[in-house]
């Protein structure tokens, strides 16, 4: 088995950088993204500036209570989207950018984390890089207390985002007053991958999966790996999360749900899960901690000058569910 590429901050591990990570010791350390006379003060400057780079109401996507949009990127952009991408990052982004070994996953994270923030930004009302993130406990990044209010009214920490990308797509999921989680993984073979579903199925489940016929066991096995990562993102525990004690659904032809939980987190009538339509060769699951959720497909378009090409009142694409 090859060795992973270094993860990036939002992105959900593959299954391979997973199994590796469970067998390493300890939790990763949880970093938060973040005058005299008539002159004025920086903090007003700073607020006149944000005042006047806040978009129209008409411009701010319209994101109801039990609503969740998600939104799609291509992640492979012109070198001119890069760097208007990577001008909106913050410095702790752009040195984690630059660590990064190769120049793809340096561009991918550059897009990624660039859309990420111009597209709260849009949410929010503000500048993408007057967004400021903080995080839980378990590493979960979330808008911060001291992230500027919404244009609209109410807490920037009220906006819930969960970020994923793999091969050369990513989704955002964004909604308000729900935790959620999105995870989306590219389907390719692997050396091991029985293996690596005995390390996070229940042997009950296990058993299902190796009784299905081996055509269609690439896809259930993306399916449940999509699914339980997007739960444990949802719940904030990320890889912490008990995944063999943790039950989904994924046989062919039955709908996405959360069959068994650790109670801790509640009962899995309590719990949303979906599959998400997305690029062919992916697989993409979304959870919420919630019953109810109404789910929308969007596609992000990033101009030339890293801007998000974008309108949340429109018909959804490719479809609306809940």
């Amino acid at each position: 088995m090859s060795t992973p590429a270094p993860p990036s901050e939002g992105r959900a591990f593959s299954p391979e950088e997973d199994v590796l990570q469970r067998q390493a010791s300890g939790p990763p350390a949880s970093v938060a993204q973040p005058g005299t006379g008539h002159a004025p003060s920086p903090e007003k400057d700073d607020a006149r500036r944000q005042a006047d780079s806040r978009p129209t109401a008409t411009a701010l996507p319209l994101l109801a209570s039990g609503a969740c949009h998600v939104w799609s990127v291509e992640l492979d952009q012109s070198p001119d989207v890069q760097a208007a991408l990577a001008e909106h990052l913050s410095e702790d982004e752009r040195r984690h950018m630059q660590a990064l070994r190769l120049p793809r996953l340096r561009s991918h994270y550059a897009v990624a984390h660039g859309a990420l923030r111009v597209l709260l930004g849009r949410y929010l009302g503000i500048e993408p890089r007057l967004c400021r993130y903080a995080t839980g406990p378990r590493g979960k990044p979330m808008l911060a207390e001291t992230c500027p209010a919404p244009a609209a009214g109410g807490a920037a920490s009220a906006l819930h985002f969960n970020m994923s990308h793999a091969g050369t797509q990513a989704l955002i999921a964004i909604a308000r007053s729900v935790e959620i989680g999105v995870d989306i993984e590219l389907r390719r073979d692997m050396d091991d991958m029985a293996g690596v579903a005995r390390t996070v199925l229940s042997q009950a489940d296990l058993d299902l999966w190796l009784a299905l016929p081996e055509a269609q066991r690439v896809t259930a096995f993306y399916a449940f790996w999509t699914r339980k990562e997007a739960v444990s993102k949802a719940a904030g525990t990320g890889l912490y999360m008990d995944f063999p004690g943790l039950s989904v659904e994924f046989r062919p032809g039955c709908p996405a749900a959360v069959r068994r939980i650790d109670a801790a987190f509640g009962k899995p009538r309590e719990w949303l899960l979906a599959e998400l339509d997305c690029a062919p060769g992916y697989n993409a699951a979304l959870a919420a901690r919630t019953p109810a959720l109404h789910i929308s497909l969007h596609e992000a378009r990033i101009d030339e000058d890293g801007a998000a090409n974008l309108d949340a009142e429109a018909p959804p694409d490719p479809g609306s569910f809940t």
